[in-house]
């Protein structure tokens, strides 16, 4: 597996991706990458984009690791697509208080790399934004995805193949008030900016630990948090498939595959190669 993800690195630095020549609308989505993660950020984009009839704009976010001459390299790779600096976002968080205001999302910031995708992405910033992980792939064009980046309401998500919150289900309720959906998972996540109450999630973040100690699921539980008893764009589970098996990966069936825990075996072994 190793050895193929080796491969996998060395693939990646010969994908270009070419918007589709039409006049269809330009989509956006975000990524949270880095260095480490380029090979795999690079192919799920890759994949959407040869999926998808629509031009896409890549947002990506450095998670720290991105110098500029990386940066320009991946620009060459991928066009159509914006870097946000960790210079820029660490400047745009201070002007706006961030470290005074929320000290418990301010340190979970400087040790835990998954809350920037809550926190970079959508602090102090406005409108609905669509967040993607990296080990990830696309197998056919995801239409309720699209349909989804073309009118945003309400959040959108996947689903999980268990409820993976790290917290009780009970304990996250009686925080929030409000009743959380079961199996989300933030593989996929739309939430709009500028309805997030940062000193919701500074409160429950806190509160959680404070019981129950850290969790590598306490993004996933917060994102569960603020969607809440919200109405929601879900994506059908049998076509976008967490935890795929590798019967699903060699037939590659359904839309994607987000392959995480022992499936990143198929993915490094079988997906990307046919991608």
């Amino acid at each position: 597996m190793l050895r193929a993800e080796k491969q996998m690195k060395l693939a990646s630095k010969g994908i270009f991706i070419k918007s589709p020549k039409n006049n269809k609308r330009i989509l956006e989505v975000y990524f949270l990458t880095g260095k480490r993660f380029w090979h795999q950020t690079v192919f799920c984009a890759y994949s959407l984009q040869k999926k998808t009839d629509h031009p896409i704009k890549f947002i990506f976010f450095d998670d720290g690791s991105l110098s500029k001459k990386l940066i320009l390299s991946y620009q060459k790779q991928v066009p159509n697509s914006v870097f946000v600096m960790n210079d820029e976002i660490e400047e745009r968080l201070k002007a706006n208080l961030f470290a005074e205001k929320y000290p418990f999302l301010h340190h979970k910031r400087e040790i835990y790399p998954h809350i920037k995708k809550l926190i970079d992405v959508h602090f102090a910033a406005t409108g609905w934004k669509l967040v993607l992980d990296s080990d990830m792939l696309f197998w056919r064009q995801p239409e309720e995805m699209l349909a989804w980046l073309k009118k945003p309401k309400t959040p959108f998500y996947i689903l999980d193949i268990e409820s993976a919150y790290g917290f009780p289900l009970k304990e996250m309720e009686k925080l929030t008030g409000s009743t959380i959906p079961k199996q989300i998972n933030v593989g996929i996540i739309g939430l709009k900016s500028d309805e997030i109450d940062f000193h919701n999630l500074e409160k429950w973040g806190k509160a959680l630990e404070n019981q129950y100690g850290g969790n590598y699921y306490l993004e996933q539980a917060l994102s569960a948090m603020l969607i809440g008893d919200q109405t929601s764009v879900v994506g059908d589970k049998d076509e976008y498939i967490v935890y795929p098996s590798e019967t699903q990966v060699k037939h590659e069936e359904g839309i994607l595959h987000h392959y995480v825990a022992v499936s990143k075996k198929w993915y490094f072994n079988h997906a990307w190669q046919k991608i």
